[in-house]
């Protein structure tokens, strides 16, 4: 299935549960945590918080998925991570990347990662 980034349009052959595994694969890479240990229930640390928060930063903000689809695709149903709480960790991990408000809505944040985008490359 070809998959179209609704922020930078880019056009790719994997699969949305491909590119869950790369995104979680690298968040896990980057703060040093396992795999099974993102899927867990409950506080596990700041270092799977904020891989979690990359991740679904990641997802929403970079991809255009939906907050739902994010959680589900790091703990699938067996956990308590609604969109509520992905909404809340976009905003923190948004605040602290981009310097966005903490109250600030996900258009607005997505607004803010184009520039962001642009500047790093």
């Amino acid at each position: 299935m070809t998959m179209i980034c609704k922020c930078c349009g880019h056009v790719s052959g994997e699969t949305a549960e491909e590119i869950a595994e790369e995104i979680i694969r690298e968040a896990c890479i980057r703060f040093g945590v396992f795999r099974s240990r993102i899927s867990e229930p409950g506080p596990q640390g700041k270092a799977i918080k904020r891989a979690r928060w990359n991740i679904w930063y990641r997802l929403v903000i970079e991809r255009g998925w939906s907050a739902m689809n994010a959680a589900y695709a790091t703990s699938g149903r067996m956990t308590n991570h609604d969109r509520g709480s992905v909404y809340y960790a976009i905003r923190r991990y948004a605040h602290e990347e981009l310097g966005t408000p903490i109250s600030a809505s996900i258009d607005s944040i997505r607004a803010a990662y184009k520039p962001a985008l642009e500047v790093a490359a």
